[in-house]
């Protein structure tokens, strides 16, 4: 069995990032609805297979809205500091 899996949604919008919903080995910690004024949702995922071994982290792209072009949802992005650590 693992030693740790979890899972964090960041959520983007104009004033910065807002955490949202977390899940601990699949099952929901926290719930979070989206915020009306969210342009992209990310989900960090983490993993360690045993306590002696090293954390696994990834990020992805889980949402976005489709009416913010790319290029504009990328300059939000590096306005704020970005939630993973």
């Amino acid at each position: 069995m693992s030693c740790d899996d979890w899972d964090q949604e960041y959520h983007l919008t104009p004033r910065g990032w807002k955490t949202g919903s977390s899940k601990h080995y699949g099952r929901v910690d926290h719930e979070a609805p989206r915020p009306p004024d969210a342009v992209e949702t990310w989900e960090q995922h983490a993993s360690q297979t045993s306590g002696w071994s090293r954390e696994i982290r990834m990020q992805r792209l889980i949402w976005h809205d489709p009416a913010i072009r790319e290029e504009d949802r990328k300059a939000l992005r590096s306005k704020f500091q970005s939630p993973f650590q």
